[in-house]
C-alpha cells in the first residue's frame, strides 16, 4: 500500500500536465510528423509493416511508435494530434513508474520517489514527453530493461532476465540498437568495477535477454528486407551512416550542459550529485551502477558524431536518480513548493505564453478554416513551412515551394497557395488573399488561382 498511494498519484499528475499542454504544440517537428503521418497512413491503408511517409517508405526506423499511434487512432475512431500522441504520454507515465521503482531498488523509497518527482518536473521531461515521437517509448524500454537486468544480477532470477530481454526488444523496435547497446554498457561497467557482482551473474540469462530481443525485433527487419528488399537495406544503411555522417553535428562538450538544461530546474543540483556519490561508492555498490549507467549512457552519446537536444532523453532517468540521492535530504515542503510551482509554471505556459509567443500554434486553426477551399483545389503549394505539416492536418500531399512568387506561377487554375511567413516579410505578388490571419510574428494567407 506505501507504493501503490504514491504511484497512483504520482501517474496522474504526470499525465494531466502532459496531456492539458498536449493541444498547444502544433505538429510541427519532423520526427514527430514521421510517427503521425506514418500511423494514419497504417490505419487507412491496412499495411503495418511498411510505414509510409508522404507517398515513399520510411524504413530507417523501427514500427513500434507507428504501431502504437495508429493502435489508438484505429481504437479511437480519430486520427487526429489527440490520438497520435496518447500512447506517447502513457509511455511518458510509465517511465516515471520505472524511475519510481528504479529509485527505490537503488536508493531508498523516498529517494525514488524523490527521483521521479525531479523527472516528471523537469522541462526536458515535460517538453518531449508529450510528443508523438520515438524517444521516450525507447527510453522507457531501455530504462525498465537496465533495472531488470540489475535486478536479474542480485536475485539470480531467470525470470528478470526473460523480462529484460523482452524491455530491450520493444526498445529495438521503438528505435533501433541504442536499447542493445545501453543496458550491456551498463552491465558491463558494473561487472568491471563491482568484483562481486559478477557472483549473480548468468551467462545463461544474458543468452536469454539476447533471444528474446531478437525474436522480438528481428522479424519485422526480416520482412521488410523480403518485401522492400533494395528500399530497406538503403534505408538502414542510411540511418546507421547518418550517426557519423551528420549534419546535426555538435562539439564533444554538448551534453555536458544539455542535460543540465533538460534537467532543470533541477540540473543545476546535478554536479553537485555527482560528485557526492563519486565520493561515496565504495560504500555501497548500487551507486556504482548508477555512475555506471549514467556514464556509460553519457560517453556513448558523446562519441556519436550526430548531436541533438532529445537524444539526451535517454541520460534524463539515470540523471534524475542521481539528483534524487542526493535531494532525499531535503523536506518534503522544500521539494512539494518547488514540484508545485514548476507544474504550475508549466501549466501557464502551455495555457497562456505558448500561443502567444509562437505564431506556429495557430497554423492548425488556420488551416481548419481554410478547409473548404484546400479540398476543392485540385494541388495545394505550400510556402514557409515543413509540407508535411499540411499533409498531418489537411490529410493530403501538397507541394513544398520556397519562394512565393514561384509557387504562384507553379499554380494551376484552382490551385491553392497557401503562405506562412513573418509578417516584417513582403509578399511577392500582387493578389488579395482568400484568407488571412496575423498570428504572434507570422501571418497565414491562402490564395486560390482563379
Amino acid at each position: 500500500m506505501r507504493l501503490r498511494h504514491p504511484a497512483c498519484l504520482l501517474a496522474i499528475m504526470t499525465f494531466c500536465f502532459l496531456f492539458i499542454g498536449s493541444p498547444f504544440f502544433t505538429m510541427e517537428r519532423q520526427q514527430e510528423l514521421r510517427v503521425g503521418i506514418c500511423a494514419r497512413n497504417m490505419v487507412e491503408s491496412g499495411d503495418w509493416i511498411i510505414p509510409d511517409f508522404q507517398g515513399q517508405s520510411r524504413l530507417r526506423k523501427p514500427p513500434l511508435s507507428y504501431w502504437m499511434s495508429a493502435s489508438a487512432m484505429k481504437l479511437s475512431g480519430s486520427q487526429g494530434v489527440f490520438a497520435a500522441r496518447f500512447p506517447a504520454i502513457l509511455a511518458a507515465v510509465a517511465l516515471v513508474l520505472v524511475v519510481l521503482a528504479a529509485g527505490r531498488t537503488w536508493i531508498s523509497p523516498r529517494g525514488g520517489l524523490m527521483a521521479a518527482l525531479l523527472l516528471a518536473s523537469s522541462i526536458g521531461f515535460l517538453r518531449h514527453g508529450r510528443l508523438a515521437e520515438t524517444d521516450i517509448t525507447l527510453t522507457l524500454f531501455t530504462t525498465a530493461s537496465i533495472l531488470l537486468v540489475y535486478r536479474a544480477l542480485q536475485q539470480r532470477s531467470l525470470r528478470h532476465w526473460i523480462g529484460a530481454g523482452l524491455c530491450m526488444g520493444l526498445g529495438i523496435l521503438a528505435k533501433g540498437p541504442a536499447a542493445l547497446a545501453l543496458p550491456l554498457l551498463a552491465l558491463g561497467a558494473y561487472l568491471l568495477f563491482v568484483p562481486s557482482a559478477r557472483q549473480g551473474f548468468r551467462p545463461f540469462g544474458l543468452l536469454i535477454l539476447l533471444v528474446l530481443a531478437g525474436a522480438l525485433a528481428i522479424p519485422w527487419y526480416a520482412a521488410i528486407h523480403q518485401l522492400a528488399q533494395h528500399t530497406a537495406g538503403s534505408q538502414v544503411g542510411q540511418e546507421l551512416s547518418a550517426l557519423v555522417k551528420t549534419e546535426h553535428r555538435g562539439n564533444p562538450a554538448y551534453y555536458l550542459y544539455t542535460l543540465p538544461i533538460m534537467l532543470l530546474p533541477w540540473g543545476v543540483f546535478l554536479p553537485v550529485a555527482l560528485a557526492r556519490m563519486w565520493q561515496q561508492r565504495e560504500r555501497d555498490p548500487r551507486l556504482v551502477f548508477l555512475l555506471g549507467w549514467l556514464g556509460t549512457s553519457f560517453l556513448l552519446l558523446t562519441l556519436i558524431p550526430s548531436k541533438q537536444a532529445h537524444y539526451a532523453v535517454l541520460l534524463l532517468p539515470p540523471a534524475a536518480l542521481v539528483t534524487g540521492w542526493h535531494m532525499q535530504a531535503r523536506s518534503n515542503r522544500f521539494v512539494a513548493g518547488v514540484v508545485a510551482t514548476v507544474l504550475a509554471l508549466s501549466l501557464g505556459y502551455f495555457y497562456f505564453v505558448y500561443p502567444r509567443v509562437n505564431g506556429l500554434s495557430r497554423v492548425p486553426d488556420f488551416l481548419a478554416a481554410a478547409r473548404s477551399t484546400t479540398d476543392e483545389a485540385p494541388l495545394v503549394h505550400v510556402v514557409g513551412i515543413n509540407s508535411a505539416v499540411f499533409d498531418f492536418y489537411l490529410r493530403r500531399h501538397v507541394h513544398n515551394i520556397e519562394d512565393t512568387a514561384q509557387a504562384w506561377n507553379r499554380a494551376g487554375k484552382g490551385d491553392a497557395v497557401v503562405v506562412i511567413q513573418r509578417t516584417d516579410r513582403s509578399i511577392d505578388i500582387a493578389v488579395d488573399p482568400l484568407r488571412e490571419q496575423r498570428s504572434g510574428e507570422y501571418t497565414l494567407r491562402l490564395y486560390t488561382k482563379e
